[in-house]
């Protein structure tokens, strides 16, 4: 398959995802499955478009069919910091659900210095508690340190009344520390 037709599809499947059409674009990305992780000039991948679009099935496929939950377009933005940028939309709690699941990265900062946890502190989400308590429990398991953990919270304005459930209280304590409000 040549560069020009893999351009063309990817461009078919976008303009399906777009139009909110999740059976075509799924249709095509089934035929296509090199689509999966297909990006254009601008960094945007597949997973990119369905997840602005809110289209949770698409989404899924491309998570599953192994399109990197990590790409960073060419505004340094993850499908995760897409997701929490259009929050609300239909079904986001299980598509952020999906997407901690396959290993997205909560730390990670776009162009403008925002990482996932600061956009939800942004928006005050904190009242999302499906989302609050994935993000939760992706700080309880990781491999961070308690003190990368308490800054990275406090870099991101959470509260010390947002962590409260955290199961490491060493990190509540460091960020009453770094002055974090309650």
């Amino acid at each position: 398959m040549s560069t020009v037709e893999n351009i063309q599809r990817y461009y078919e499947i976008k303009f399906h995802i777009r139009e909110r059409n999740s059976k075509e674009a799924l249709a095509m990305l089934k035929k296509y499955p090199s689509q999966s992780s297909f990006y254009n000039v601008d960094g945007s991948t597949h997973l990119h478009s369905a997840v602005f679009e809110g289209l949770l099935e698409v989404s899924v496929y491309l998570m599953k069919n192994g399109c990197d939950v990590n790409f960073v377009d060419n505004q340094g933005n993850t499908a995760l910091t897409i997701a929490m940028q259009n929050l609300p939309f239909e079904r986001d709690s299980e598509c952020i659900y999906y997407l901690l699941y396959y290993g997205a990265n909560l730390a990670h900062k776009n162009k403008a210095g925002l990482n996932a946890l600061r956009i939800f502190a942004q928006r005050n989400c904190f009242n999302r508690r499906q989302i609050h308590d994935g993000f939760l429990h992706v700080i309880n398991t990781c491999d961070l340190s308690d003190m990368e953990i308490a800054a990275l919270l406090y870099e991101a304005y959470w509260p010390i009344s947002a962590v409260l459930k955290i199961q490491r209280p060493n990190v509540i304590s460091m960020m009453k520390a770094m002055g974090a409000p309650n």
